[in-house]
């Protein structure tokens, strides 16, 4: 699969910084809010693969609300970037940090499944699945041996999101 260019969609600094690690040498951007996905997807540049977080907090994005939600309240944006982007024939990848038996939209996520099938569409992998072997410690990746034994935050990979959804970059 000759994927070239990146596009990673993720408000948490312990993922962004993620991104940089893991795709060092590789086509890619990272954006960090709703809006300036938003603007960049509906910009009309190309990616060959998108990956997005599920949940992010809405910001200035949609005004005020009902509901008495906050610029901090997390709604499912990277649902519809994921749609925008399979719409547009990018292949996606949604990499939550939610886990499918606390959150119900992940729960029923699940039936879009991991790289366990032939498709063109859109892929769901969690987090948990996909980690750097390290954890978020004082606003940078600390790597470790014993990291599973430390408390999280632990980053996603986004090279094993990539994999575990079965698309791969190219070789460097």
């Amino acid at each position: 699969m000759n994927i070239k260019k990146l596009l990673v969609i993720d408000d948490q600094p312990y993922n962004v910084a993620s991104a940089h690690m893991t795709l060092t040498g590789y086509d890619y951007k990272v954006v960090d809010s709703i809006a300036t996905a938003y603007n960049l997807l509906k910009s009309g540049e190309r990616f060959d693969v998108v990956l997005t977080d599920l949940w992010l907090p809405r910001g200035e994005f949609t005004g005020a609300m009902r509901g008495g939600d906050t610029a901090t309240t997390p709604i499912p944006a990277g649902l519809v970037f994921a749609i925008r982007a399979m719409n547009d024939g990018m292949k996606v990848v949604i990499c939550t940090d939610s886990d499918h038996h606390q959150d119900r939209l992940c729960s029923v996520m699940d039936l879009i499944g991991d790289g366990t099938s032939e498709k063109k569409g859109i892929h769901f992998v969690e987090a948990r699945c996909c980690p750097v072997e390290g954890t978020w410690e004082n606003g940078e990746i600390v790597l470790s041996k014993d990291w599973y034994n430390k408390p999280g935050p632990h980053p996603k990979d986004w090279l094993q999101v990539m994999k575990y959804a079965g698309l791969m970059p190219y070789e460097k």
